[in-house]
């Protein structure tokens, strides 16, 4: 990689596969937006969305690398985002 490789997004350039990240990335949006519109505490919207407070604390945090592809859809899921991405 030269210093005047272009790429089409700042994903492409980072990591080698840059589709993965960018539907987590989106996933984990999805997912925020959700839980800042739950009213309650953390461990109100931890509840509702089955997952330990820590978990909810971290996706707020941005957190990303500590969840699979998988895990976000599962966790979009039980939060009622209803995407396809």
């Amino acid at each position: 990689m030269s210093a005047t490789t272009k790429f089409e997004s700042v994903w492409d350039a980072l990591i080698d596969d840059p589709e993965d990240l960018k539907k987590k990335s989106d996933y984990l949006i999805l997912i925020q937006a959700r839980l800042h519109g739950m009213s309650g505490s953390m461990s109100d919207k931890a509840k509702s969305i089955e997952l330990p407070v820590e978990q909810v604390r971290g996706l707020m945090n941005g957190r990303i690398q500590n969840y699979s592809l998988n895990e976000l859809v599962s966790i979009a899921r039980k939060a009622g985002v209803t995407t396809k991405l």
